[in-house]
């Protein structure tokens, strides 16, 4: 067995490998450049942000390792491929665009994409952040702390390079309601072969789109909870505000979601995820009894 598996291992590397260079074209190609924004920022806010990111790059190039290496570019690839068919696919519904951030808000604001979901009036778009650092791990605790803090001090994440010609914004964008997506090794290398193949109608129908949204839905439910328990009420309006268009994609996507609810459970990272939130929602439950 030990030939079949070291061949299996080089031919999924090179499959790595070439999904990483479309990922990357397509990540290069949609990424804003903050040197596009000297108006409205100057010149000299601007170079110092780049200067951040320079020194961010060179901190991750330093500690870098094969294996770290081979992880991030698996989430590059799945940051690609939603990217690309949250809109082509309509993961997230007929009226959500798919738009990647830059490297500034990347590393220093934590959002990787935004879904802007739009209306027929510019004026009633919303955005809903997705950060899209895949988690490849079982543990999502420090993810989780990290927006329970926010939550506690009244904020909401910002994207500070943003450009919407829907909405006529180029600049900041502020109040986004941040979430957590994720998927496991397992269903992203699947997915990257799916996408490699161009399989773009078994791609429409995956049960990657329902993992996303439920994971979506689940975490806004449970920070409009917490929100409203902490006392900040217009953060549980806004993550309402979200959840009533999340549900309404749920809803629409039945037929989808009759196919593929017994298999969502096959991935770790949306096990984990889910059965975090379930934890948050007892203690919730219980504080509230309490009180």
């Amino acid at each position: 067995m030990g030939t079949p598996s070291f061949e299996g291992a080089v031919l999924e590397k090179a499959d790595i490998d070439m999904a990483y260079e479309r990922a990357r074209k397509i990540l290069d190609g949609e990424t804003p450049r903050e040197e596009n924004f000297i108006e409205p920022y100057g010149k000299e806010n601007v170079d110092r942000d780049l200067a951040r990111v320079g020194k961010r790059e060179a901190e991750f190039a330093r500690s870098e390792t094969p294996h770290s290496r081979e992880l991030k570019k698996i989430a590059e690839i799945f940051e690609a491929i939603v990217l690309e068919n949250g809109e082509l696919a309509n993961w997230f519904g007929g009226n959500a665009f798919t738009i990647k951030t830059s490297k500034y808000d990347d590393y220093e604001n934590g959002v990787d994409a935004v879904i802007e979901f739009r209306g027929e009036d510019p004026g009633t778009a919303s955005y809903l952040g997705l950060a899209a650092d895949i988690t490849f791990s079982s543990d999502t605790t420090q993810k989780f702390d990290r927006l329970r803090e926010q939550i506690e001090k009244g904020e909401l994440a910002k994207v500070k390079y943003f450009h919407s010609e829907h909405m006529n914004i180029h600049g900041q964008l502020s109040k986004l309601p941040e979430v957590i997506i994720g998927a496991d090794r397992k269903t992203v290398l699947e997915l990257a072969d799916l996408w490699m193949e161009n399989e773009k109608k078994v791609l429409a129908e995956h049960k990657i789109q329902i993992m996303i949204l439920e994971q979506v839905r689940a975490q806004l439910e449970t920070f409009a909870l917490y929100a409203q328990h902490m006392g900040k009420n217009d953060l549980a309006a806004i993550f309402r505000d979200r959840l009533i268009i999340v549900q309404r994609i749920i809803g629409d996507k039945k037929e989808i979601f009759e196919k593929v609810k017994f298999d969502l459970m096959d991935d770790q990272v949306h096990v984990s995820i889910m059965g975090f939130l379930r934890a948050w929602n007892a203690e919730l439950s219980k504080a509230r009894q309490v009180a």
